[in-house]
């Protein structure tokens, strides 16, 4: 079995983190500027086993998902969403999160694991987790499929943008019907 990483912001943590696990089948999916300099690095940790996708189209994603056991988001970065999160939930794949931004509430009820961001070593126990323990593997996707269902639908995302435009216009209606008081002016006279 494999697993997969969906960013390039801290993929320096995640291959430490790998060599400290012991070399796990793995794939990073997603470009950028650092991609020379991230593969050089694997190389000099030894890590054969770890393979550099790139960029790739959304169905891709979705195939390779499929053909994972985990996700990894090592972001250093404070994320306010994490759709990369989401869709790896959604295909049952548990994500195993740094604790940043917004990344904590994705596996907050046991959907994954979190680790300190910037600790390779408390990464690579997460990985080691996954990789070795099929039914912990499983239980957690199965977690992030209901998360999904109950907090990631298109159904829910109107509900929640429904109600937001109707107490904003309650607000605005409300501060309308207010009495304004104009200001007083002070006459002079000449």
């Amino acid at each position: 079995s494999q697993a997969f990483a969906l960013r390039v912001e801290g993929v320096e943590l995640l291959l430490e983190a790998l060599r400290l696990a012991g070399d796990p089948l793995f794939r990073i999916v997603g470009e950028g500027p650092q991609r020379g300099q991230l593969e050089e690095l694997a190389r000099r940790l030894r890590l054969k086993r770890t393979e550099f996708i790139g960029q790739v189209p959304p169905r891709r994603v979705a195939n390779l998902l499929e053909n994972s056991r985990y996700a990894v988001l090592p972001s250093l970065g404070h994320e306010t969403s994490c759709l990369s999160g989401v869709e790896a939930l959604a295909a049952g794949r548990p994500v195993i999160a740094t604790a940043m931004g917004a990344l904590p509430e994705l596996v907050a009820n046991g959907e994954g694991l979190l680790c300190r961001a910037g600790d390779p070593r408390e990464m690579a126990d997460k990985i080691k987790v996954f990789a070795r323990n099929d039914d912990r593997c499983r239980a957690a996707g199965i977690r992030g499929i209901e998360l999904v269902r109950r907090s990631y639908t298109p159904e829910v995302h109107v509900t929640a943008l429904t109600d937001a435009y109707k107490t904003a216009i309650s607000i605005h209606k409300s501060a309308l019907a207010k009495p304004h008081k104009s200001p007083t002016r002070a006459a002079t006279t000449r």
